[in-house]
């Protein structure tokens, strides 16, 4: 596992957000191919191709990686740039029609929404516990401020919870701009400048994601236990990293009533932490079949080596 050298390779980015100025700019040190594309065809970074034109770019091989951070109909685009060669394929995008992928069983494609690992962990304890039916919980999440939808952590977490027993509102109610919105009070999402709010730092203010999250169960059980566990457990695993621009905070509270039985964090300056996650599994993707896979793959197999 993890015997290739993706420096070799070709990477082909379809797609133009601000995450991908970390990720470029981690990559290029390494990286002599770095091909980027858009809907104009112009990108500021390197070499620039028009998405839906790969055909005219010339040594693209199975020697490639495609990485798509587009949005909608660019989607579709770049996954038949990619899908006409066979290109093993990294999708961050989340916007895009879930029974596209079924046309591109010809190569692997990861599904990338979250390149965090440490938060895609998290996400497989709230999967792997069995109900939430005594569940109560409150997140906050903040993002920059020209983020204009809730956060995709917080909306995952939310699915996986209603699917298990608690059911978790998702009705929006959206403000003004420069605004907060809140989701009938159990989510609640920042919008504008927070730093006093969420401690969120000045220098990160335009690229953060910050999450709080207030936990309490109506009946204390052995399944209130094992959960707290898990993620007391999850928080010590990383709380001694050394990734500066990550955090994770955990307490658990001795209220006899249990009313906030235990509160955790975690929180992101900046837009590194995506970049070195796609570094850490791309040598794992590299070496799969064509198929689609998910984070959570890689997770599981680095746990069980």
């Amino acid at each position: 596992m993890n015997t290739i050298d993706i420096t070799q390779r070709k990477i082909i980015v379809a797609g133009a957000w601000k995450v991908w100025g970390a990720i470029i700019d981690n990559f290029s040190c390494d990286f002599n191919n770095i091909l980027v594309g858009n809907s104009t065809g112009n990108y500021k970074w390197h070499q620039a191709y028009k998405i839906g034109e790969l055909d005219k770019t010339s040594d693209i091989s199975e020697w490639s990686i495609g990485i798509i951070a587009s949005v909608w109909e660019w989607v579709e685009k770049a996954l038949e740039d990619f899908g006409s060669k066979n290109i093993p394929t990294v999708l961050l995008s989340t916007a895009y029609r879930e029974e596209l992928l079924n046309k591109y069983t010809n190569m692997p494609i990861l599904k990338a929404p979250n390149l965090a690992l440490p938060i895609v962990e998290l996400i497989a304890i709230f999967e792997n516990f069995h109900s939430f039916i005594w569940l109560d919980i409150q997140i906050q999440e903040s993002h920059q401020s020209w983020k204009k939808d809730p956060s995709w952590t917080a909306r995952k977490l939310i699915k996986i919870i209603n699917s298990k027993g608690w059911k978790f509102n998702l009705d929006y109610i959206w403000y003004e701009p420069n605004e907060w919105i809140s989701i009938l009070g159990d989510l609640i999402t920042y919008r504008w400048n927070v730093s006093k709010s969420l401690w969120i730092p000045d220098e990160s203010l335009d690229g953060h994601a910050y999450h709080h999250y207030d936990v309490r169960w109506s009946t204390f059980n052995s399944a209130y236990m094992e959960f707290i566990n898990d993620v007391e457990a999850w928080s010590e695993k990383y709380k001694d990293h050394d990734i500066t621009w990550f955090d994770i905070w955990f307490k658990r509270w001795t209220q006899v009533n249990f009313s906030v039985p235990f509160s955790f964090h975690h929180n992101v300056d900046g837009r590194d932490i995506y970049a070195d996650g796609l570094r850490e599994i791309l040598p794992w993707f590299l070496e799969q079949e064509a198929w689609i896979h998910e984070v959570t793959d890689y997770l599981i197999d680095s746990n069980n080596d």
